[in-house]
């Protein structure tokens, strides 16, 4: 420990007395000094062996170079001072957890440990971490760390919202440690949570295009990436082809066209089950302004008095 430590680490070193003819002679704390250089406060712990010797111990919280200086009754020891070089200890980081596995799309716990080369946990400076989480569409990701800078491990909480790849890079004093990408699915489309959106209530006109959106929903609520077996039939006086439009983000937009008035359902599935709001029931009927009326028939022209006239109204 004289010469190369590690910041945090204890550094030990061991002075022994000899006179000049090389004989051993015993030394008291108290004829002991120990002074660094470029540091305000320094505390050495000094204390005896059995054997007469002194026993010095230190810790330096940052890492440089220092001229370190023994005396004893004030004057240098051999060799003094010593040049003694400190380093940021080397810190392997990994990573483990459900937040780092991957799986379905729900809450997950990503745990990143810091250990040494002997695999002994280091105390990090929790304040001096930073995790930043991208999902598959590049949003940032909220995340929650809980540090246990004793142990070496902190625990980062985060929620996938979408299926796909998502980046998390950690640094450590602004120095990037570890880059990992875990992918989540999410279980599937769940009906349940599955809604039909922007259907009316209110009578539409025929030969007009009728729209409106499936939200389609996880177990988890959360929107599936598209792909999902959605069917759309129209019932009614006619059975117009509804056009289903995947828009990749969990939503659908739907589009047909009644040429007939009516009331008609519309069944929406995924799979053999109806989603949320299914099915729904709509009315197309003509309003009077849609209406051209012709009179037509013998009865407008006139005829004889007792006689039956007739005209027809379509």
């Amino acid at each position: 420990g004289i010469r190369n430590s590690v910041v945090g680490e204890h550094i030990v070193f061991t002075v022994a007395g000899h006179s000049t003819s090389n004989e051993s002679f015993s030394l008291k704390p108290t004829q002991l000094s120990v002074k660094a250089s470029g540091l305000v406060s320094f505390t050495p712990s000094i204390s005896s062996n059995s054997d007469g010797t002194l026993v010095v111990d230190y810790v330096i919280s940052r890492p440089g170079s220092y001229s370190l200086s023994v005396l004893v009754d004030g004057k240098p020891i051999h060799s003094s001072p010593f040049d003694v070089h400190v380093s940021e200890p080397i810190i392997l980081w990994s990573v483990s957890g459900s937040g780092a596995t991957g799986g379905i799309i729900e809450p997950v716990d990503l745990i990143i440990t810091a250990e040494d080369e002997t695999g002994k946990p280091v105390q990090i400076d929790s304040k001096s971490l930073d995790v930043v989480i991208k999902g598959p569409d590049n949003a940032i990701v909220p995340s929650r760390l809980r540090p246990d800078t004793q142990k070496g491990k902190t625990l980062v909480s985060y929620e996938p919202k979408i299926s796909g790849e998502y980046d998390i890079t950690i640094s450590y004093n602004k120095q990037k440690v570890i880059s990992h990408r875990p992918s989540f699915e999410s279980l599937g489309p769940d009906p349940s949570k599955s809604i039909i959106e922007g259907i009316d209530l209110v009578d539409y006109t025929p030969k007009e295009p009728i729209n409106f959106k499936v939200l389609v929903r996880d177990v988890s609520g959360n929107p599936t990436n598209g792909g999902d077996p959605i069917s759309v039939v129209v019932r009614g006086p006619e059975s117009p082809t509804a056009l289903v439009q995947d828009l990749k983000d969990g939503s659908y937009r739907i589009s047909f066209t009644p040429s007939l008035p009516g009331n008609y359902q519309i069944d929406v599935k995924l799979g053999d089950n109806h989603v949320t709001g299914s099915p729904a029931q709509i009315s197309s009927k003509y309003s009077l302004k849609d209406l051209k009326c012709n009179l037509t028939g013998t009865g407008l022209k006139g005829g004889q008095t007792e006689q039956p006239l007739a005209f027809t109204l379509s």
